[in-house]
């Protein structure tokens, strides 16, 4: 009796292999995609979390003039003197909804280009209200 494996056999074998191996490549590339994504949402949520400090240590009657004359929309560079790590083509645009005499519904948008250059942006909402 002969021992061993036949041509087919191996092939059979190797081709499972290769199978396997790519998956697991495509895999690893995807959550590598996916971590450097994640990445880009907690930095953005982080910058629009900052303005939004910024915004709520203002006092109420100066806010919406502020928000009025672009004081909280920021380009990379007062982005990167805020002390921020800047993502590419990064912006930060600051809007409002409505006016009332006490109440304040304000928007921060951070937009940003993301893999392949696909434009990404999060947004961040909040109602603020005098005291």
């Amino acid at each position: 009796m002969r021992k061993g494996f036949t041509l087919i056999e191996l092939l059979l074998a190797a081709v499972f292999l290769v199978f396997t191996i790519s998956a697991i490549l495509m895999l690893f590339a995807n959550c590598i995609f996916l971590n450097a994504t994640n990445r880009a949402i907690t930095i953005a949520t982080s910058h629009a979390q900052g303005v939004m400090e910024e915004i709520r240590d203002t006092n109420f009657s100066a806010i919406e003039a502020n928000i009025n004359n672009d004081y909280w929309d920021w380009d990379i560079s007062t982005i990167e003197s805020k002390g921020f790590s800047v993502l590419p083509g990064e912006t930060i645009d600051t809007s409002k909804i409505g006016t009332g005499s006490n109440l304040l519904n304000v928007i921060v948008t951070v937009s940003w280009q993301g893999h392949s250059q696909r434009s990404e942006s999060i947004s961040l909402e909040t109602l603020l209200a005098e005291l």
